[in-house]
């Protein structure tokens, strides 16, 4: 074999070896893919939908909870201490527990309606999200359960649409 020769094979020789270590490391590294958020996958399924949402954040129900906690707890704290303040005024006291019971009551139906939400969510597959959804002179706003980059269920807070969560 000529010198000639012996470079042109060790060229070839040396281009297959650089292939093979360039396919094998792609064997081994895999094709990876960032993974992609439940918001994400959703908006990529539904794009046109995207402009439309003024609010679409990612949530649990323990801070709904606290959330909503909270808001009652520094409602009926006022009450109490305006019960307490203006004690010698029966009619407004009485005023006051009706306002107390009322609010009760909306506490209740909260605790229900996240009683509904803790039963459908499943935390290993599904994403809760609060959103707000506007289109034209509707709007809508409530919660939302993302299953595989769908709208699983939805819990809504308010809607000026003809049916709730006609469109969003």
């Amino acid at each position: 074999m000529r010198v000639d020769q012996l470079a042109v094979v060790t060229r070839a020789s040396t281009k297959w070896h650089v292939y093979s270590l360039l396919l094998a490391s792609l064997l081994f590294s895999g094709c990876r893919t960032a993974p992609v958020s439940a918001k994400q996958a959703y908006f990529q399924k539904h794009p046109e939908l995207k402009a439309h949402y003024v609010q679409f954040y990612e949530t649990s129900i323990e801070a709904i909870e606290r959330c909503s906690d909270e808001k009652h707890m520094g409602k009926r704290t006022l009450v109490d201490s305006l019960r307490k303040d203006f004690a010698k005024y029966p009619d407004l006291v009485e005023r006051l527990d009706a306002i107390k019971a009322r609010q009760d009551d909306s506490w209740d139906g909260e605790r229900q309606y996240l009683k509904q939400i803790k039963r459908e969510f499943r935390p290993a597959t599904d994403a809760l999200f609060f959103y707000d959804y506007h289109k034209g002179d509707k709007e809508e706003q409530g919660w939302l359960i993302l299953r595989r980059g769908e709208i699983h269920k939805k819990y809504w807070l308010g809607s000026s649409f003809d049916e709730p969560g006609e469109k969003p």
